[in-house]
């Protein structure tokens, strides 16, 4: 009976330790089934994912494809065919692909490259949600394997608060824990509104942000002329008075107009420690009224008058200069005939010499909708005149729409609405890939001067 009770046992134990491998076995990949392998599966959406495609036959064709939808509803998608090597896996970040939306080694390709069918204007994404995109691996135009990616816009656990206090219309995002934190005031362009995602992101990476509303939201001027900085200027003092904040480690980020605006602040605040500024501006110029052509002035005021400005000279030639053979409208012609004005300058330009702190510029050398490579010349130009250094981040063949990275760069360099459209100059390729180095640099900047 012993014995007999001992073998029992013995088989019992056989059968659980045949059962345990064949669990592991089952929970590991079967190298013989082709799988997406997507590292990491869940990041914030400045982070390059590697893509590795493994378990195919070696030499075999692989298309890889990605989809998303924006939030309008409308989708998007880009496509790459890779062949399988000898170990029958493909690695995204390191092989080309043979054919696809886009070309050579890039292993964010996938993602910059989505294209949506007869669609004229930039990828859109105005929440904070998480952006899923869905893979698909095709053999011979079967689907054999698939895989999701989430790309966050804002990090877990960072707080979001609605500011309506003060006069001011904006949201703060602070990192988690008790602080204080560097903080960064962020400003958004001639769009005007709030926009939320860049602000978001910088929280995500340790920053107390609070993307500011200037004009075009709620009960704030509707149109982008003469904007007090007296409310900018509140906004600065709300955000040193907060808790979470420390005062000491102040900066301002700005793209475009808000670009024009970061540094105008820069010279009236000499607490602050660093500034970013997108497609900036050398000197303050005409607002963007709908009556500009009958009353023009001033984008900014202060003390109750507007600022100097330098007027856009709308002349015949001009006027037909902006416009291309495709009947859309680029702006830069109007720009380098108003900075031709040297008297108008001279008054309106910016003394960015009296930024005390660490100035960061990012220009495209083709900017069609600005003369932001010019200009950011010049702001150089006069801080060395004054023994200053500027940090100038320049690309050749991109344009105005040079941004966070990795996300669908179709019609960054041109789009078309309903009321019309414009030329913001670049390639996608060109705008993605000057967007894939500059960000990193910029966070690079920002650690430096407000850690």
């Amino acid at each position: 009976m012993f014995k007999k009770v001992i073998v029992v046992g013995i088989v019992f134990v056989l059968l659980a330790s045949l059962a345990t491998a064949a669990t592991t076995a089952a929970g590991q990949d079967d190298p013989a089934t082709p799988m997406i392998h997507v590292d990491p599966a869940s990041a914030l959406r400045d982070t390059p994912v590697q893509i590795v495609l493994v378990g195919f036959e070696p030499g075999v064709e692989v298309t890889l494809q990605a989809r998303a939808t924006d939030s309008l509803g409308v989708g998007w998608e880009s496509w790459a065919t890779f062949v399988a090597d000898e170990s029958g896996s493909v690695d995204v970040s390191a092989q080309a692909p043979t054919a696809g939306s886009y070309t050579g080694v890039d292993g964010m390709g996938l993602f910059w490259s989505m294209t949506a069918a007869n669609y004229t204007v930039p990828f859109s994404w105005d929440t904070l949600d998480p952006l899923v995109i869905h893979l698909f691996a095709r053999v011979a135009g079967e689907t054999v394997a698939r895989a999701e990616i989430e790309r966050l816009y804002v990090a877990q656990d960072v707080t979001r608060v609605e500011v309506r206090e003060a006069g001011l219309y904006g949201t703060l995002f602070l990192p988690p824990g008790d602080g204080p934190f560097p903080a960064l005031l962020v400003l958004g362009g001639s769009e005007g509104g709030l926009g939320e995602n860049q602000a978001a992101l910088l929280a995500s990476h340790g920053y107390a942000a609070l993307a500011l509303a200037y004009f075009g939201y709620e009960d704030l001027p509707p149109e982008l002329a003469e904007i007090p900085l007296e409310y900018c200027a509140t906004a600065l003092d709300w955000l040193r008075a907060h808790d979470a904040v420390d005062a000491g480690r102040i900066g301002i980020m700005g793209g475009s107009k808000g670009a024009e605006l970061a540094l105008l602040l820069a010279v009236r605040h000499s607490d602050v420690r660093a500034v970013v500024a997108t497609a900036p501006a050398s000197a303050v110029f005409q607002g963007l009224n709908s009556d500009m052509m009958t009353r023009p002035t001033s984008s900014w005021s202060e003390g109750g008058a507007p600022l100097p400005f330098v007027p856009f000279p709308m002349t015949l030639e001009v006027y037909q200069a902006m416009q291309t053979d495709d009947g859309l409208m680029q702006f830069l012609p109007v720009y380098e005939a108003a900075l031709d004005d040297e008297a108008a300058v001279a008054e309106a330009a910016i003394p960015v010499e009296q930024i005390a702190g660490a100035i960061l510029l990012v220009s495209g050398g083709d900017d069609v909708m600005s003369a932001s490579e010019r200009m950011a010349d010049q702001i150089v130009a006069r801080r060395e005149a004054n023994g200053q250094t500027t940090l100038h981040l320049n690309y050749p063949a991109a344009g105005h729409m040079i941004g966070v990275p990795y996300t669908p760069a179709m019609n960054t360099d041109r789009a078309i609405a309903v009321q019309g459209g414009a030329v913001f100059g670049g390639t996608p390729e060109a705008n993605a890939a000057a967007s894939a180095d500059a960000w990193p640099r910029i966070l690079a900047f920002l650690d430096e001067n407000l850690r």
